[in-house]
């Protein structure tokens, strides 16, 4: 009886060796992969709980601040010279770069206002004399309140952009900040927040005779225009005092229009050279002992 004999295996445990080689390299490429992925969704989060602890400093800090700001920006300036609605700065922090652009909302024309005066016919045409500068982004389309009616303040027509503008058929202008930027760039001279009433000492002198037509004859405000634009420091009181109008014209000015702001802004955007977030705060004061009430709107 022959015994058969194997013939030897040549190579057969280099064979193996090379399996486990690529196995323990397809294991350290998944292992690798995973490990940047968990890097990458680390520095995501770190990167957004900076962004959102650096947004509310800014808030903190600026916002609230905001009437003590612009009363600042008012000392050093001369008889002659108007204040300033609008303030811009720009930080870094973390390295982020936070620009801050501060608005006093009640030196804009407030659309609500508009509404209770002239119906939508009217804030249509409001938006399109004041907002034409985002017109090729933005595109407009009124959504007011539907128990909303003319001259009642409650409940508001308009409480945010979304019932002035649609997001959805704007366009992003190939940038993901773009259409936020086209929001803030259009809203400079129009607000729908505050009470309703104008501030007199800030207010564009063009926002200014707009609002007086809405509310006196186009004689009455070209002469109560005519008077501010003479003592821009002057109270409201003062400056109707100053000027010949009746009594009913002097009533309706003072109804709509003021000398004080309950009413603030701060848009901000945060870039890391990459991308850019934009946050929109609106903070509304309550008067002695009640608390600002902020409302935020994200983009």
């Amino acid at each position: 009886m022959e015994r058969q004999t194997m013939p030897p295996r040549r190579g057969y445990i280099l064979l193996i060796i090379l399996v486990m080689i690529i196995m323990a390299g397809l294991l350290a490429t998944r292992l690798a992969r995973y490990s940047l992925a968990l890097a990458m969704d680390a520095a995501k989060v770190q990167e957004d709980l900076q962004c959102r602890w650096g947004a509310i400093s800014c808030r903190q800090v600026v916002l609230n601040r905001a009437e003590i700001l612009f009363r600042k920006q008012q000392l050093g300036l001369s008889e002659s010279e108007t204040l300033s609605p609008r303030m811009g700065t720009s930080i870094c922090l973390g390295g982020l770069t936070f620009r801050l652009f501060l608005s006093d909302e009640q030196a804009k024309l407030n659309l609500n206002t508009v509404f209770s005066e002239k119906q939508l016919r009217g804030v249509d045409r409001v938006l399109y004399d004041m907002t034409n500068s985002a017109r090729g982004v933005l595109s407009t389309d009124l959504n007011p309140h539907p128990d909303a009616v003319s001259h009642k303040t409650y409940p508001l027509a308009f409480d945010s952009w979304g019932q002035v503008f649609s997001y959805e058929r704007s366009r992003g202008g190939g940038t993901s900040d773009a259409l936020p930027r086209a929001v803030m760039e259009a809203t400079v001279s129009v607000t729908c927040w505050g009470d309703g009433r104008l501030n007199v000492l800030r207010a564009d002198p063009l926002i200014l005779h707009r609002a007086c037509r809405l509310i006196v004859s186009p004689e009455a405000a070209r002469r109560f225009l005519e008077s501010r634009t003479a003592h821009p420091h002057w109270p409201l009181d003062r400056l109707l005092d100053g000027t010949d109008l009746n009594h009913k014209e002097r009533r309706d000015l003072r109804r709509w229009l003021t000398d004080r702001s309950t009413c603030h802004s701060l848009w901000t955007i945060i870039d890391n050279g990459h991308r850019s977030r934009v946050h929109l705060d609106v903070c509304q004061s309550l008067g002695q002992g009640g608390n600002p009430q902020i409302a935020t709107f994200y983009w």
